[in-house]
Formats: C-alpha cells, sequence, structure tokens
C-alpha cells in the first residue's frame, strides 16, 4: 500500500473511533431514558383499571411519562455535537498533513496550507443533514410530530392502542410497548455516527475551498470489505470539485481523498468495482444478492446502475444502493 493511502486508512480509523464514542455514549443514554419510561408505564398497565377509557388513559400516561425521552434528546445532541467538535478539529488536521504528504511524495515545491474558515467549520457542529439543528433532528425522530418521518413515540403509541384492543394483558402489553420503544435506540445511534462522520467530512471539504490553489478536488473513497453496499463501491474512484458535498447515505463509512493540483495520480488506487471483481463469488453475491451478481456478472447492468440518487432540501443529495429490480430498470431506461 503506498504511504499515502496508510496515513488515509489510520485518519480514518481515529475518525470511527470517535463515532463509535459517540454512539456508545447515546446508547447508554437511551437505554437510561428507556428504563425509566418504561418504570413508570409498566404500573399503569399494571394498575386495576376497568373503565371503558382505558386505552385513553394510558395513551395519556405514556405522554406524561415520556419526559426522560426529553430529556435524552438534549443530553443525546449534546453528546454527538461534542464529537462533532472533535472531528472537526481532526479533519482539519488531518486534510493538511494528507496534502502535504501527497505534495512530498509528487515531488512538488513545498506549499503552504490555510485552515479552514472558522466561521464555516463552527455551522458544522451541532448540525445535521443542510444545516438542520442537530436537537430538532433527534426531537422530531424520537419524540416529535413525524416531520421526518414517523418518530418513535408515534409508533409507541400505535404500538399501545394495539395491544389494548387486542386484549393483551399487563406483562404482553409492557413487551410490545418495550420493542416500539426500543427502535429509538437504534434511531439515535445512527443519527450519531451518521452526523459525526458528516462533520468530518464536510471539515475536510472546507479545507479542501480554503487551499483551491493547490486541491482541485476530492475523490471518493470507500472501505473495501463485504459490508460496502454496491452504491458506495460504484461511487469509489470518482472525483468531485470541492464545492460539491459528500452526497452519501447514512452510517457510510466512505470518506474525501484530495486531490492536489500536478499529483492527481498519488491518490488514485484500485477502485471499487476493480477490487469487487477480484472478490469470491460469495463475496459478490453478498454484496450485490445472488440475482444481482449473476446480472452484473453477465453484462446486463453495471455497477453504477445500483446506485439510486435523490435530492431534498433537508439532506441535499443522497446516494444509496438499489436492488437488482431496480437496478434492471435503470439499465433499460438509460
Amino acid at each position: 500500500m503506498p504511504d499515502i493511502f496508510a496515513t488515509i486508512a489510520g485518519q480514518r480509523a481515529a475518525l470511527l473511533a470517535g463515532e463509535e464514542s459517540a454512539r456508545f455514549a447515546v446508547a447508554r443514554a437511551y437505554t437510561a431514558a428507556l428504563r425509566a419510561v418504561m418504570r413508570d408505564i409498566d404500573r399503569a398497565l399494571l394498575a386495576e383499571d376497568a373503565r371503558p377509557s382505558r386505552l385513553a388513559f394510558l395513551l395519556a400516561e405514556l405522554d406524561r411519562v415520556s419526559a426522560p425521552l426529553s430529556n435524552f434528546v438534549a443530553q443525546a445532541s449534546g453528546d454527538i455535537a461534542s464529537e462533532q467538535a472533535r472531528q472537526v478539529i481532526a479533519a482539519s488536521g488531518d486534510a493538511r498533513e494528507t496534502i502535504l504528504r501527497v505534495v512530498d511524495i509528487a515531488d512538488l515545491p513545498r506549499v503552504r496550507i490555510d485552515p479552514a474558515d472558522t466561521d464555516a467549520l463552527s455551522n458544522i457542529v451541532g448540525a445535521a443533514g443542510r444545516g438542520t439543528p442537530l436537537e430538532s433532528l433527534l426531537q422530531e425522530r424520537i419524540v416529535g410530530s413525524g416531520l421526518f418521518g414517523p418518530s418513535v413515540m408515534s409508533q409507541a403509541k400505535a404500538a399501545l392502542t394495539t395491544a389494548v384492543l387486542r386484549g393483551q394483558g399487563a406483562q404482553e402489553a409492557s413487551r410490545t410497548l418495550r420493542r416500539a420503544l426500543g427502535s429509538g435506540q437504534w434511531v439515535a445511534e445512527r443519527i450519531a455516527r451518521t452526523e459525526v462522520i458528516r462533520a468530518y467530512r464536510e471539515a475536510s471539504r472546507q479545507s479542501y475551498l480554503e487551499n483551491s490553489d493547490v486541491v482541485s478536488g476530492w475523490r471518493w473513497l470507500s472501505t473495501h470489505t463485504a459490508r460496502t453496499c454496491a452504491a458506495c463501491l460504484a461511487m469509489d474512484g470518482r472525483v468531485f470539485p470541492s464545492t460539491v458535498p459528500m452526497g452519501t447515505h447514512p452510517a457510510c463509512r466512505c470518506v474525501q481523498v484530495p486531490v492536489v493540483i500536478g499529483a492527481e495520480g498519488v491518490t488514485t488506487a484500485q477502485t471499487g468495482e476493480e477490487w469487487l471483481r477480484d472478490q469470491d463469488r460469495e463475496t459478490q453475491e453478498e454484496i450485490l444478492t445472488p440475482r444481482g451478481r449473476a446480472m452484473w456478472a453477465s453484462g446486463k447492468v453495471a455497477l453504477s446502475d445500483f446506485v439510486r440518487e435523490s435530492y431534498s432540501p433537508q439532506w441535499g443529495v443522497t446516494r444509496t444502493a438499489r436492488v437488482p429490480r431496480e437496478a434492471q430498470a435503470s439499465r433499460r431506461a438509460a
């Protein structure tokens, strides 16, 4: 492995360690909040109450005892923002290190690397997507009205309603409700992973923009493992101008690599598609599914056909993996 990719691998390992730290902090906080909510709601479920309005009573109780989840939102947004701040600082240093390493490898004249704009970096911390406040996102997804899709609380109320109408006993209804509320931990962890890594990427891009006389853009670098989705492998190696943010999917582990003017080939490596072609059939099928692998291997679809690109005002461009049927339809429409 060229020295530059050893440097990048070390930087990515540190980034993923920070992301994991934020995820664990969020998971611990949510477990404590869920325990507090279920302790109180279990009392209500076990209470003898034969009134016809029992369902309304339980739904009101769920609202009343949900304060720990609202408190969790404030704590989690703070934990995630703190890790974002650390990663913004790390990204600025990593960008400088990588650019200078490329310059040395290419034997170019030494250059001055300017720090990213302070205001631009400060706007990254505490934000999600295209500037949506991090706390607002968590609030909506956990206990809100569903601006960004059904919230965990709305799903919990639906589950509780179904349990009561089906005549479930207190213990069974409690398990049903716990499963519904428990999904909030996955939601919160996913937000933590996504927004910590996004902050690192955006801070890196701001450094590239500040040094446009040296850096012409960035190259998409995915992780070459069976865990990587088809979309990220297809995007691997593509080059974008520094003005374009990395439009990827939630919890993506891909990073940007600077393209230094006069040293464009230094950060060029085996692409995701080239790597995939070198893998055994089992690995290819794990990533593409057996049907998708057969279509790709026979040339009926290209790996790029597995990339679904969409846009929203909140999140900008996102790229996710298509299923084989969608990839085939994309190829036919091309």
